[in-house]
Order: structure tokens, then C-alpha cells, then sequence
């Protein structure tokens, strides 16, 4: 019914599959974990954190933030009991029970970010794709043209729902109003005009 999501870093061989409201993280062979999504997102959190952090330590011109020769300041985040993570110079390890899990670098780490970041976002989706339903049939019956999710299956569903729920039916009288939904709004940012 929904979407599967997975996102590569093809550098490092590290998947994430969004599985239910899970995602599945193998570590390029060298360990795996099943996290809820919102685990996830603290993974993606602190990731961002040490390549923002590792970037100080690139030779300008390289994306660092500051000049070679900052201080030795290494950043540890203990992820769970047996995962943690750090920075060593410019590079990032993540650790799996003190030993080595897989090293990457900051530019590296923002991309498993990213990727990572949009396989939470399907798996949190679908863990509460049931309220997502429900609200974006609030607003399709209230005459609002935009919706909550994009995924065809869901907003098959937001039709029925928003047609046939007692509730609904009952607070908003009059039938469903809006008979298209765009999907969900994206803002996109186009240059100022220029007068001449």
C-alpha cells in the first residue's frame, strides 16, 4: 500500500530501508540495526552535529569552517550502550562496541544524513499514517486544496474518509467541498525580478 523508501551512501555501502515505522541500517556489511524512526532521527541529529564539528579540521578551501590547525576537540555521542560516535580530526567514526564500525568524512556524513533523514521521514509517515489521514480529510471536506501526504494509496483513503466519516460528516455538513487535492505544499524559492 505504501511506498518503500531506501537510502545508499555509495561511497561507504551504507542502507537504510524504511520498513513500517522502522528503518533498517546496515552499516556496509559490518553491523546492522533495526531503529524505530524516531532513533534514526537521533542518529541523523548527531551525525550532523560531528561533520559540522570534523569540518573545522579541513584545509581551507574544502568546506572547513574555521583554518587548519584547530584545537584537538574531539566530539564523542554515545548513541546507545554499544554504538558510539565521534570525530578524529576530520573524520568521523562510528563504533560498534569500542571497535570500529566504518570512518567517513564530513562531506560523506552529510550525505548519509540526508539520505537517512528522508528514509525517518517515510517510516514516520507511515507510523502515523492513520492521524495523517484523518487531518488531511479535515481539511479536503473543509474545502482546503492541499493535503498532508503524497503517497496515492493514503490519499485514496483521505476520499473515502473525508466522504463517509461520521465525525467529519457531522461537524462539517455539506459534503466535501474541495473535489482535487494537490498534495502536500512545496514553497519554491524564485529569484526576485529584476526591473529594467
Amino acid at each position: 500500500m505504501f511506498r518503500e523508501s531506501e537510502a545508499v551512501s555509495g561511497t561507504l555501502n551504507i542502507r537504510g530501508r524504511a520498513i513500517g515505522n522502522r528503518v533498517i541500517v546496515d552499516f556496509g556489511g559490518v553491523f546492522g540495526v533495526d531503529w524505530h524512526w524516531r532513533k534514526v532521527d537521533e542518529f541523523c541529529d548527531a551525525l550532523r552535529r560531528l561533520a559540522e564539528h570534523a569540518r573545522k579540521y579541513l584545509p581551507a578551501g574544502e568546506g572547513a569552517i574555521v583554518a587548519a590547525g584547530a584545537p584537538a576537540d574531539d566530539l564523542v555521542i554515545a548513541l546507545s550502550e554499544r554504538i558510539t560516535m565521534r570525530t578524529c580530526g576530520p573524520r568521523i567514526l562510528v563504533l560498534l562496541d569500542a571497535r570500529q564500525g566504518f570512518e567517513c568524512g564530513a562531506a560523506e556524513a552529510l550525505q548519509i544524513w540526508e539520505q537517512f533523514k528522508r528514509a525517518a521521514r517515510v517510516a514516520e509517515e507511515r507510523d502515523a499514517i492513520e492521524q495523517i489521514i484523518y487531518d488531511h480529510a479535515l481539511l479536503t471536506r473543509a474545502g482546503l486544496p492541499f493535503g498532508l501526504t503524497d503517497n496515492p494509496a493514503a490519499q485514496d483513503e483521505v476520499a473515502k474518509e473525508a466522504a463517509w466519516n461520521r465525525e467529519l460528516r457531522r461537524a462539517l455538513p455539506g459534503g466535501v467541498r474541495s473535489q482535487t487535492v494537490v498534495g502536500t505544499p512545496t514553497v519554491i524559492r524564485e529569484p526576485s525580478p529584476t526591473k529594467h
